[in-house]
């Protein structure tokens, strides 16, 4: 056994997680809450799933325990697979309390003595009140009613996927022997599942799915496994103290888990190899699309939308995020843009044809096919690896290197950058709702590299599954700020950044 780490490096678990899913020696083996999602997602999002694992079913690197399709097949032979969208009964608890939320404010409230710094008329609050319960009622009718059909849907697709997949596990074995060591690791705590020992149905069905797990891998000699669940109970995961992202430590909220390192060692000892992970479906989504293999999985990065394990705390103790807090609104600085009669010449002379672009695909399209052409020759762009003594830019090497770009000159840019660095789509969302409406006031200054800065990270939130930052960059949500300055600004970071990461350095060796 080793010491537990207390500062973890997620990049270097992300590497790992990717190094093993592109490994033909390593098995990804499901649990029954996996087979549950199917029931969960909508078509599409189900299908982008199905698609991703494909691969696996058929090279035989994916397995699904034959307790884990034991206890799906309970539900199913009890006709309870409908308890797998038990959720949407929650809609039908919040439109019963709100309903009783409403007569007590009827009671309570006064609408002709509202305060007005929250309401300053009371037809406001009337509307607020309908138009909650008209809201809750239309939502729960999207779900008031299960489909017999659905469930068969579902259930003959995961037939048809998963079949051929199934453990040939002896699990009346296995439940056997457990009854006899389960007690002995309960009472000493021992991983997995000790939690679960005063549960008077099940107790131990955690551990006989290790114990199959662990089995699997004695008999077929794996010793590098995934497993996938969207269980991570305190009884199978540890939660580090920190966390390390892009070489910043700091403070871990509790989401961020990784496997007990109690469970590696005995899957070391059975396996020959500590090389075990346990994950869920956020994560994997999450470790491909920071691996740039999220392009296929989409609507289920949507469909998900779970906050990132690092919230408010990614940002380091000192530096960015104080630089962030004491950016003001003063003076713009000498090259600002402005919202008001600003003319800028569109493209260079070299490549006409960006000026008559019609979106940000074709822009895309035109730098690839430049092969190092200076597309927005008007911004001058320097990159971060020129020869010493070449004049700079128009931009300062800091938005070109932008990780170490900390003084904004317009505090809301820096609040909008700051949220959309968190890599929670619940901050990153509303973050992008804001830049659609920074630009709705005439005669504000701009600095360029913060417009730079922000289109940058407008095309990183895209491409960590941000559904906002998709569709701004799919409805040209530029176009709508009708100032072809900022706009050329904005764009010239999206196609900065598909092409130089934040130390500005090429992507790639060569284009």
């Amino acid at each position: 056994m080793k010491i537990p780490e207390t500062v973890f490096n997620r990049d270097t678990f992300y590497a790992d997680l990717v190094r093993l899913l592109d490994d033909q020696d390593c098995f990804i083996l499901i649990d029954t809450n996996i087979l549950a999602s199917f029931f969960r997602l909508h078509e599409q999002a189900r299908t982008e799933l199905i698609n991703w694992m494909a691969p696996f079913i058929s090279s035989g690197r994916l397995k699904t325990p034959a307790w884990a399709m034991n206890e799906y097949t309970k539900k199913l032979v009890r006709d309870k697979l409908s308890e797998y969208l038990s959720n949407r009964n929650k809609l039908a608890t919040i439109n019963s309390d709100f309903k009783e939320a409403r007569k007590f404010l009827s009671l309570h409230i006064n609408p002709a003595q509202l305060p007005p710094d929250i309401y300053s008329e009371s037809q406001a609050y009337l509307n607020d009140l309908s138009n909650v319960e008209n809201g809750i009622q239309r939502l729960q009718n999207l779900v008031k009613k299960t489909d017999t059909r659905y469930i068969q849907m579902v259930n003959d697709l995961l037939m048809a996927t998963f079949n051929g997949t199934v453990l040939q596990s002896d699990i009346f074995a296995l439940a056997e022997q457990v009854t006899v060591k389960g007690p002995v690791l309960f009472r000493n705590e021992l991983p997995p599942g000790f939690e679960d020992k005063g549960k008077d149905l099940n107790p131990f069905g955690d551990l006989i799915i290790w114990e199959e797990i662990l089995a699997f891998a004695k008999k077929e000699q794996a010793k590098k496994v995934i497993f996938l669940t969207n269980d991570h109970k305190r009884d199978w995961m540890y939660t580090p103290q920190r966390i390390t992202i892009n070489n910043i430590a700091g403070p871990n909220r509790g989401n961020f888990k990784v496997l007990d390192p109690r469970l590696a060692f005995q899957f070391q000892l059975a396996g020959g190899s500590d090389d075990i992970h346990v994950i869920n479906l956020e994560t994997l989504t999450h470790i491909l699309m920071d691996a740039g293999r999220g392009m296929d999985l989409y609507q289920l990065a949507k469909a998900l939308q779970i906050e990132w394990p690092v919230g408010e705390d990614e940002q380091p103790e000192s530096g960015t995020a104080t630089a962030v807090e004491e950016a003001g609104n003063g003076t713009p600085p000498s090259d600002a843009v402005k919202l008001t009669d600003v003319t800028v010449t569109e493209a260079a002379e070299e490549n006409p044809r960006v000026e008559e672009s019609e979106n940000l695909t074709e822009l895309v399209s035109i730098a690839e096919a430049a092969k190092g052409a200076k597309v927005m020759e008007e911004t001058q762009v320097t990159v971060a690896n020129e020869p010493a003594g070449l004049p700079a830019g128009i931009y300062k090497r800091t938005a070109l290197a932008d990780k170490t770009y900390e003084a904004f000159d317009h505090q809301s840019i820096a609040q909008i950058v700051t949220d959309l660095r968190s890599h929670n789509w619940y901050k990153q969302n509303p973050a992008i709702d804001r830049t659609l409406e920074l630009f709705v006031s005439s005669g504000v200054a701009y600095s360029k590299d913060d417009l730079f800065v922000l289109g940058r990270n407008v095309y990183q939130a895209a491409c960590g599954g941000a559904y906002a930052a998709v569709q701004y960059i799919e409805d040209q949500g530029f176009e709508q700020i009708g100032n072809s300055s900022v706009q050329a600004h904005l764009i010239s970071g999206m196609l900065y950044e598909i092409f130089f990461n934040g130390g500005g350095q090429l992507r790639r060796p060569a284009l």
